[in-house]
């Protein structure tokens, strides 16, 4: 907000003090502890899934892929001769 604020009045968007001068962001806390899925786990996970969130959820996994990489993924990025998905674009 404090960065909103300056641009604002550097804008001439907004007149006066910066309300949020002196705001500083709090440490980042974790909700829950960090952990890996073991084999099981992923598995029952897995076959939890529908089949099509399934195929998503496995070529994230797998391909250590980001879920917007995933989404960006089309038949034109994969390479059936050299068995690759190339990265092109992301959704």
């Amino acid at each position: 907000m404090r960065c909103i604020f300056r641009e604002a009045i550097g804008w001439g968007l907004w007149h006066g003090e910066n309300p949020a001068k002196n705001a500083k962001p709090g440490r980042k806390k974790m909700l829950r502890k960090k952990r890996k899925l073991s084999v099981d786990e992923t598995r029952s996970l897995l076959l939890a899934l529908r089949e099509d969130v399934r195929l998503i959820v496995m070529v994230a996994l797998f391909c250590t892929l980001r879920i917007s990489e995933v989404m960006g993924l089309q038949w034109k990025h994969v390479d059936f001769e050299n068995g690759q998905i190339i990265i092109e674009q992301r959704y």
